[in-house]
């Protein structure tokens, strides 16, 4: 199919035209999105690829105890819909975390978080996460 085609059909459906370099879906992929049932608001989103990780556990050998069970985790990706007027079109970056079962079965338990920055927002997390980190690993 086409670019202009698929344009078309973006268009009468009111998904995107047009996606940001970042977006890791393309406009096949919001038309697909729709195809396969999502709803037409959630397959307009532009959504990048989603960078993910989890804690371990932590073991304290010479006590023989566990310390801090693992399981938790996140999920960080950009994500935009330039129909909210609440985010006035701008990319959010998106901070999912959950903690997951015991059974570690990694569905994520009702244990979640969900935050929406924007990229100044998350800058500046990132800079404090990385500030605590030195202070203890610099020491």
């Amino acid at each position: 199919m086409s670019k202009a085609s698929q344009k078309k059909k973006n268009e009468a459906l009111g998904l995107p035209t047009y996606c940001p370099d970042w977006c890791a879906g393309g406009l096949k992929n919001h038309w697909q999105a729709f195809m396969e049932g999502c709803p037409v608001e959630d397959a307009r989103v532009h959504v990048s690829v989603d960078h993910c990780g989890f804690t371990n556990d932590i073991v304290n050998h010479l006590k023989q105890r566990l310390d801090r069970r693992g399981g938790a985790g996140w999920d960080v990706k950009l994500q935009q819909d330039d129909l909210l007027p609440s985010h006035m079109g701008m990319a959010l970056v998106r901070l999912d975390m959950h903690v997951w079962r015991d059974d570690r079965s990694q569905h994520p338990s009702s244990d979640r978080l969900q935050m929406d920055l924007t990229p100044g927002e998350a800058r500046t997390l990132a800079a404090q996460l990385i500030n605590l980190a030195d202070t203890y690993d610099l020491r």
